[in-house]
């Protein structure tokens, strides 16, 4: 723990102070910096233990295998789904045009397709492939 707060130290001494420059408010966000950077290292800790009866667990997995289930099989497929309506249907067509041809500076000759993809075909696929990996079509 010495080595965290001295690494800790070291480097919220330097980089703080060029963003905060008030003395207790300094001193308030090297205590949150160290405190969860403490906190972080006791889940690890925790969760990695297979020797002993303090494994941290959720739904039978360990603390980082349910992150990761949680990450790669709900929230990115979600955010994707997500990023393809508001893409697809809210930004304005002439926005995504100017981002698909970088302003004018390639051709978009499939903007298109493109578009039709974004809207229609992506959002299906991504719902498709989400409800398939839990098991309901």
């Amino acid at each position: 723990m010495s080595m965290l707060n001295s690494l800790c130290n070291d480097n919220t001494k330097r980089l703080i102070p060029q963003l905060i420059t008030h003395p207790i408010k300094l001193a308030v966000m090297h205590d949150v910096i160290l405190d969860t950077a403490k906190f972080q290292l006791g889940i690890s800790f925790f969760s990695f233990r297979k020797d002993t009866d303090l494994q941290l667990t959720i739904f039978g997995k360990s603390l980082f295998d349910a992150f990761d289930f949680i990450t790669g099989q709900i929230l990115l497929p979600f955010g994707g789904f997500l990023t393809c309506l508001f893409l697809g249907w809210y930004v304005p067509k002439r926005i995504v045009k100017d981002q698909f041809t970088n302003w004018g500076t390639l051709r978009g000759t499939l903007f298109g397709a493109y578009l039709f993809c974004v809207r229609f075909v992506c959002p299906i696929c991504i719902l498709l492939i989400f409800l398939h990996q839990f098991g309901i079509i």
